[in-house]
């Protein structure tokens, strides 16, 4: 689950590298700067408050499992975490942030993404171990 929260704090903070007043002559530099500005369009327009239903979310799932995990039920706590990290990703909130995401991923790394299939069953990580 610290993945899942990193990354969105990851995809965050590269609004703030959108924001550089420098000018840029190289085109690549433009064309990335472009999409850059496309991404922060994209995620402003997600309303704060979804940020924070989310975080609340997240707080109410370590409240659910921590316990679990210092009682020694990791298999519960797994299963939580599982279905946890699929509700997660239908959200609508996560949707749009993958969505404003590809607008700055490579043509090749977006195949690649759109042909991942995460399998929360199979992940070698634990919940209680990243807790």
């Amino acid at each position: 689950m610290k993945t899942l929260t990193g990354i969105t704090f990851l995809l965050l903070s590269m609004t703030a590298f959108a924001q550089n007043p420098y000018v840029i002559n190289d085109p690549a530099m433009q064309k990335m700067m472009k999409e850059m500005q496309k991404y922060e369009m994209c995620m402003a327009s997600i309303q704060q408050s979804k940020f924070i239903e989310i975080q609340l979310l997240q707080e109410k799932f370590e409240e659910e499992v921590s316990p679990l995990c210092a009682s020694g039920n990791r298999d519960k706590a797994q299963k939580r975490a599982i279905k946890f990290g699929k509700e997660m990703s239908n959200h609508p909130v996560f949707k749009q942030i993958n969505k404003c995401s590809k607008l700055v991923i490579s043509e090749l790394a977006k195949e690649e993404l759109d042909n991942m299939d995460f399998d929360y069953e199979t992940s070698d990580t634990h919940v209680c171990d990243e807790m």
